[in-house]
């Protein structure tokens, strides 16, 4: 759907760039680089933005932790519970 053309957009039109570039990649950027989206839609760009300043916030946090954010995380099992 229209989320995952904006973030696949988003990917692309930040790729490369530093992440002060990327954070600087606007909602209104991306649904012109898809010719436009119809208004009903454009709460999508805000997932997608909102998804990326969480993506970059969580590389961030695991700097300032010393952790290597390039390192894939650990899965760990889901806890199963019973009602």
């Amino acid at each position: 759907g229209a989320a995952g053309r904006l973030i696949a957009a988003r990917s692309q039109m930040v790729k490369g760039k530093t992440i002060e570039e990327a954070l600087k990649v606007t909602n209104k950027m991306v649904a012109e680089s898809l010719g436009g989206l119809p208004e009903v839609k454009m709460h999508c760009s805000v997932l997608a933005e909102e998804a990326l300043h969480a993506a970059i916030q969580d590389y961030k946090d695991k700097l300032e932790r010393g952790e290597n954010p390039d390192e894939p995380e650990e899965e760990k099992p889901e806890e199963i519970k019973y009602v």
